[in-house]
């Protein structure tokens, strides 16, 4: 199966600073547009996957090491809901993609360059 999808997205972003720390809070509404899976089955199909959406947080630690350098570590949480696909008919077999959500964890570490 290959997932398919465009998106956008609406949020805040915050960034605090305590000397050489900062510290923030990165949040986000999702939205796919044209979502699609093809599945390799029967000839290959295609399904419309219809609604999909999720949201995004994300909490980052910055530690200046100079003016030029930082190092950053953060947290991402991203969730996705996927509903139900459109039914594809091919001869006595009906197929479709049933609802699915997708939750990902990412640890990032990080060093930012500034110039």
């Amino acid at each position: 199966e290959i997932y398919k999808w465009g998106y956008f997205d609406i949020g805040l972003k915050a960034l605090f600073h305590e000397d050489k720390w900062h510290i923030g809070i990165e949040g986000a509404y999702q939205k796919a547009f044209s979502p699609e899976m093809e599945a390799f089955l029967n000839g290959g199909l295609n399904f419309d996957l219809g609604d999909t959406s999720g949201f995004y947080y994300e909490i980052p630690l910055i530690y200046d090491i100079n003016q030029n350098y930082s190092l950053e570590l953060s947290y991402k949480y991203n969730y996705w809901k996927i509903n139900r696909s459109n039914i594809i008919n091919r001869g006595i077999y009906n197929y479709s993609e049933p609802d699915s959500k997708t939750k990902n964890q990412i640890i990032k570490i990080g060093l930012v360059i500034k110039w």
